[in-house]
Parts: structure tokens; C-alpha cells; sequence
């Protein structure tokens, strides 16, 4: 599998640049230029893929279950610094939740709202521990005492894209097909025009994964695809564009294929892209 900073070399190379010995997270730099098309591209192609709902077979979950707060956390006065959508997991039960309202933020008593994520339950007076927020806080548990509430999108991992999920051979059981929107992080209902729910919430999610954990096939499609960006925007050489983009088409043709694709979309074929490749700038 290829490091960052090996699929940074090979951006650089194919613009006849020099191997750097590290990376530049700061810039301005070439090597820093490279870098930030390489995460540009790496998100662009992790969330568009081939499949049904976008993305790969590594990176999508279909029929995620965002579920419907079972657990009423209250805390003790103060101000908490736990966060909307954030993962929170108790440090005695191990049990993983995710927040999904948080009422009375700002002093007194605080109350999460907590749609359990893994584990049986969350046990009453433990410690729970914030994954985005790093804030610990004991808290008094209830279970089952929720109507109605709030629910966020789990901020980890980072959805790249989303859609309401659709009862079909990927879903498991029967639920309804809501039409949702997400505003900030909430989901929000576009048909009763409400950010309450009242049952869990079902999506096909497409997450984002770091560039050394995707399978090497993608990972040379998102370097090739990367060096064709960092060619059109930074060196903007006619023949390298040229060079690049068959390199980038034949690497895209493997990922697919490796996906169970055979004939994959071109999603450079496009006038604007043609007259870039033509030198028409």
C-alpha cells in the first residue's frame, strides 16, 4: 500500500518534477499543491465510485441505521462540551452511542439525547467519554423515556455523501421512506417539515477513509486522477496533460474493474475538459 508522501513523489514525477523528501503541510509549495489536489481528488472519487449510492464497496454502508435515541443521559450543572452528532462511549459498559440533542447546554442541568451505537446499555453514574469533543462528564442514565427528538448525523466516519435508504436487496426489514434533508448537521423531515423523529432513521452513507487504508487499485486511480489536476492547474503542459489523463483512464478501468465494473464512465469526457486537453485554456 502507498504512503501520502509516495503518492505525493509520483504527482510531482509526472510533471517532471524532483522526488521531495517530505511532505509540506504548510506551503506555498509544489509539494503542498500536490498534496491538496491529492485529497481533493481522493475525496471526489471516494464519494462518486461506481456503485449504486455512490462510492466503493469499502467506503458505503447501505441501510446505516441512524438510531432513534433510546438513552437520556443528564449531567450535573455546568457547561458541557459535548457536540451535536459527536460519538460518546461510556467508560464502564463500553457501550457507544451517538448524541443526538443536547438540551440546556449553556448551564444547569445538562440532557443528551443518545441513539446507542454498539454494546447492551450504558450504565447509570458512569463516566462517558466524547470522541470529537474530548469532553468526560458522569452521567445519570434513563432508558426509554424519549418520544421525540433531534437527530444529527454521526460525525464519525465523515459521511462524503448520503441518501435516504430505499427497502430493496440491500436492506434488511421493512421501514419507511422519509424525505430528508440534512441542515448543519441535524437531519431535517422536507415532507412534515420538522427536525423531531419519532424511530430510527435509515440511510445509504458513502465515508470518507484515509488514503493508506483504501485498496492500492483505487488508490492509483486517485494518484492519477490527482497528477491530471495538479498538470491542468499548476504546470499546464499540453502533452503531460495528454500523458496523464490515458495513465489516469487505464488506471480507472482497473479500479473498476477489481469493483465488479466492467465499463466504467468517463467523467472527463466532457467539451470543457476536451478543449483544457486540446490547450484551448
Amino acid at each position: 500500500m502507498r504512503t501520502t508522501l509516495d503518492a505525493v513523489t509520483e504527482i510531482l514525477q509526472r510533471s517532471g518534477e524532483d522526488a521531495p523528501s517530505a511532505l509540506d503541510p504548510t506551503g506555498p509549495s509544489d509539494v503542498f499543491d500536490a498534496e491538496t489536489h491529492l485529497n481533493r481528488s481522493r475525496a471526489l472519487i471516494l464519494r462518486q465510485g461506481p456503485n449504486p449510492a455512490g462510492g466503493w464497496s469499502f467506503n458505503t454502508d447501505y441501510d446505516f441505521v441512524t438510531p432513534f435515541p433510546t438513552v437520556q443521559m443528564t449531567g450535573t450543572p455546568g457547561v458541557p462540551g459535548f457536540t451535536v452528532g459527536e460519538i460518546v462511549t461510556g467508560q464502564t459498559s463500553g457501550a457507544t452511542g451517538v448524541v443526538h440533542q443536547i438540551d440546556n447546554p449553556s448551564g444547569g442541568t445538562f440532557v443528551l439525547n443518545v441513539g446507542l451505537l454498539s454494546g447492551d446499555a450504558f450504565t447509570s453514574g458512569e463516566t462517558i467519554d466524547g470522541a470529537t469533543s474530548g469532553e468526560s462528564a458522569p452521567m445519570t442514565v434513563a432508558v426509554d423515556v424519549i418520544t421525540k427528538s433531534q437527530m444529527a448525523m454521526p460525525d464519525s466516519p465523515v459521511a462524503l455523501s448520503w441518501r435516504p435508504a430505499e427497502p430493496n436487496q440491500f436492506h434488511a426489514g421493512a421501514h419507511e421512506l422519509k424525505r430528508l434533508a440534512l441542515r448543519g448537521s441535524l437531519f431535517y423531515d422536507t415532507a412534515c417539515k420538522t427536525f423531531d423523529f419519532t424511530e430510527d432513521i435509515h440511510i445509504d452513507r458513502v465515508f470518507d477513509v484515509a488514503f493508506e487504508s483504501i485498496p492500492e487499485s483505487v488508490q492509483t486511480y486517485i494518484v492519477r486522477h490527482a497528477a491530471v489536476e495538479f498538470q491542468r492547474f499548476v504546470r499546464r503542459d499540453r502533452n503531460a496533460d495528454l500523458s496523464n489523463v490515458a495513465a489516469m483512464t487505464e488506471a480507472k478501468t482497473i479500479a473498476y474493474r477489481h469493483e465488479g465494473i466492467t465499463s466504467p464512465s468517463n467523467m472527463f469526457a466532457t467539451p470543457s475538459f476536451g478543449r483544457l486537453t486540446r490547450g484551448r485554456r
